[in-house]
């Protein structure tokens, strides 16, 4: 979402979040499909494939300039806790 600007945030968050329904649609279509073919092996096999996609984008797509500027800046998650914060 750093990408986007401003005021196209919105839209493009609802966007992002509505794709939930797309993939219930496709593993719909897998069922009606792909399940009298291959049985349930065969879906799960095909399930597969937004995985391996999944990390291939992962591993390829750099982070944004923002978030290598602002790595390490921030307090660790255990350092949350610590005396200094509370008292």
């Amino acid at each position: 979402m750093e990408q986007v600007f401003p005021k196209n945030r919105g839209k493009a968050t609802t966007m992002v979040r509505s794709a939930w329904s797309l993939g219930v649609l496709l593993a719909i279509s897998f069922m009606v499909f792909l399940y009298p073919r291959v049985s349930w092996r065969g879906c799960f096999i095909a399930t597969l494939l937004p995985v391996l996609s999944t990390v291939h984008i992962i591993r390829r797509i750099e982070e944004t300039q923002r978030w290598q500027e602002n790595k390490g800046n921030h307090k660790t998650f255990i350092g949350l806790f610590s005396r200094k914060i509370f008292f």
